[in-house]
């Protein structure tokens, strides 16, 4: 899945009988509305305080990714979806001088405009809603530029956006 290299990034397939699975695995979620996708900027008093990322967090012992994702997005956003809402792009090992080794899951989902969001203010300042171009700009989270760029291709398909990025 990994077709170029990355710093923080590495190939890892959990399908795999053989791969070892990280005893730290997180979820995260593109969640579209039209041709925007919902960023949140960390509150915690860590090294990536202030910056941007797409919602998510780790899961518990033996928790499914799917249900994990279901769990943090409800604690993050206030919103409980359903499993179906979820499609999985892609996965991979992050190595980060900040949150150390885990194994990530990146899904989307598309939501309606009237999706009322209330985010826990203990974990984040703010949310905003920001096309594909806006995120690229933006202060991220260590590694979420690369987990982007991991899933890119189908992002832009389920964006429909005509040209890459």
């Amino acid at each position: 899945m990994l077709q170029q290299t990355y710093r923080y990034l590495s190939k890892w397939d959990p399908s795999d009988i053989d791969a070892v699975i990280p005893p730290i695995q997180v979820v995260t979620c593109i969640f579209q509305c039209e041709d925007k996708f919902l960023v949140l900027q960390r509150a915690r008093k860590d090294l990536q305080h202030n910056l941007w990322g797409i919602p998510g967090g780790k899961l518990d012992q033996n928790e499914e990714p799917i249900y994990g994702l279901i769990r943090e997005s409800y604690e993050e956003l206030g919103v409980r979806f359903s499993k179906e809402m979820f499609q999985l792009l892609g996965t991979a090992i992050s190595r980060t001088p900040s949150d150390g080794q885990y194994g990530l899951y990146v899904y989307h989902a598309v939501v309606p405009s009237d999706l009322n969001i209330e985010i826990n203010y203990a974990e984040h300042y703010a949310f905003r809603w920001v096309t594909v171009q806006e995120f690229l700009s933006l202060d991220l989270l260590t590694a979420q530029r690369e987990a982007f760029m991991l899933v890119q291709d189908k992002v832009i398909g389920l964006f429909n956006l005509t040209k890459k990025i």
